[in-house]
C-alpha cells in the first residue's frame, strides 16, 4: 500500500514502505525516479509495460526536464528516501524477523575424489621414471591404482571421525545452553546481542531468566532533518522538530528494547524471561569515569511476547510482555532517572559496575 501525490499535470509522487518514488510524462511513456532502478513504464488503463531503465540516460533526462523536474528536486526526493529508510531503521528495528536456533550440526569435511588422488600422485611419482621405461611405469601406475583407493577410504574414516568429534562437542555446548547454564547462556546472549544498535550487556543469568543491561543509544543516532509534505502538497525536507525528535526517540528506545528480547529468546530456546535494565551512559572523559543512570526496568515473558501485535506502538508492545515496567518519563517524553531504593538488585548490579 502507498500515498500518491499528483503535483502537477504529468508529475506523480508516490510513497509507500519501499520510499519515495517520482512519476514524471504521460500515462503512454512515464518515467519513473528515486526510490529503486530508474524505470520506463508504458499503457493503458488497466495494461501496462515496465522497464528498468539508466536514470544517466538522455531519455531519462530529456523527461525529467520537460516536465519541470529539476535536480534540486530530485536530490530531495533522495535526500527524504535516506531520512525515512534511517528512521524506519531505527524506530521499526523490532519488526525484523529471529529464526530460533536449532541444534547445530558439525558438518563433514569433504575428501577428495578417487580421480583427484589419482591425478596429484601420479603427478608426483610417474616423473621419477623415464617415459621409455613403458614396463615401470605400468607397473607404478597400478600400484598408484591401489594406494589412491586405499588412502581415500582412509580419508574417509578420518573425516567420519572428525565429524563425530565436533559433533559431540556441539552437543555438549547445544545442552549447556538447554539446561540455562549461566556461562552458556552469557556468552549467547554477548555474541548475539554484539552488533545491535543499542549496546548490551548480560549482568546475571538464574534458572530461565536473564538479567541484560541495556544502554540507550543516544538521540544524535537520529537524522538531523525530517521530511514532510506542505499544504500544497509539495516536498519538504526540513530540520527536525523538538517534539518530533523526543517522539521519535521514544519510539527508538522501546523499538530497540522489543528488539533485544525478541532475539535475546530466539538464540537461548529454555530462557522464558528476561529482565530489562534500561540506562543511559555518561562519560567523562577528563576523570576517564562513566556514570550509569536507570532509566527504565522491568521483566518481559516469552510467551506474552509471542501472542503480541507488533504493528502496534513499541511501548505498547513492551507493555503487553511484562508484569510492570518502571519508568519516570517528563512531560515532553523525556525519560527521567530512577530512584531505586526499591529495586536494590538493580541498584547493586548498577554500582558494580560504574565502580568496575
Amino acid at each position: 500500500m502507498g500515498l500518491g501525490v499528483k503535483l502537477m499535470p504529468g508529475v506523480r509522487i508516490r510513497v509507500s514502505s519501499r520510499g519515495l518514488r517520482v512519476g514524471v510524462g504521460p500515462q503512454l511513456a512515464r518515467i519513473h525516479l528515486g526510490s529503486g532502478r530508474t524505470g520506463i513504464s508504458t499503457g493503458i488503463g488497466s495494461a501496462g509495460i515496465y522497464g528498468s531503465l539508466n536514470g544517466n540516460s538522455p531519455f531519462s533526462s530529456r523527461y525529467t526536464n520537460s516536465y519541470g523536474i529539476t535536480q534540486a528536486q530530485m536530490d530531495k526526493v533522495e535526500n527524504a528516501q535516506q531520512i525515512e529508510e534511517e528512521l524506519q531503521r531505527l524506530t521499526k528495528a523490532h519488526l525484523q524477523s529471529w529464526s530460533p536456533v536449532l541444534r547445530p550440526v558439525a558438518a563433514v569435511f569433504s575428501v577428495p575424489s578417487i580421480r583427484d588422488l589419482l591425478k596429484q600422485m601420479k603427478k608426483l611419482e610417474l616423473r621419477t621414471i623415464p617415459i621409455y621405461q613403458v614396463r615401470a611405469r605400468r607397473k607404478l601406475k597400478s600400484d598408484i591404482e591401489i594406494r589412491a583407493a586405499l588412502r581415500r577410504t582412509q580419508l574417509e574414516a578420518e573425516a567420519k571421525f572428525d565429524q563425530a568429534k565436533r559433533q559431540g562437542e556441539l552437543d555438549e555446548d547445544w545442552e549447556r545452553l538447554f539446561e540455562n547454564d549461566r556461562e552458556a547462556v552469557r556468552q549467547q546472549l554477548t555474541w548475539y546481542f554484539g552488533d545491535n544498535e543499542a549496546k548490551c550487556a548480560v549482568l546475571d543469568v538464574q534458572a530461565a531468566r536473564a538479567t541484560v543491561l541495556v544502554i540507550a543509544p543516544p538521540k544524535s543516532v537520529l537524522p538531523e532533518h525530517d521530511w514532510s509534505y506542505t499544504e500544497a502538497g509539495n516536498l519538504s525536507v526540513r530540520k527536525m522538530k523538538a517534539t518530533d525528535r523526543n517522539e521519535y526517540y521514544f519510539d527508538l528506545i522501546f523499538s530497540q528494547l522489543i528488539a533485544t528480547l525478541m532475539e535475546g529468546f530466539a538464540v537461548c530456546p529454555s530462557l522464558e524471561e528476561m529482565t530489562l535494565v534500561l540506562a543511559t551512559l555518561d562519560q567523562n572523559k577528563i576523570t576517564e569515569t562513566h556514570n550509569l543512570e536507570c532509566i527504565g526496568a522491568g521483566t518481559a515473558f516469552k510467551l506474552r511476547l509471542q501472542g503480541v501485535d507488533l504493528l502496534q506502538e513499541p511501548f505498547e508492545i513492551l507493555k503487553q510482555s511484562v508484569d510492570y515496567w518502571l519508568m519516570n518519563p517528563g512531560p515532553k517524553l523525556n525519560m527521567k532517572p530512577l530512584d531505586l531504593k526499591s529495586e536494590p538488585d538493580i541498584n547493586r548490579l548498577l554500582s558494580e559496575i560504574s565502580r568496575s
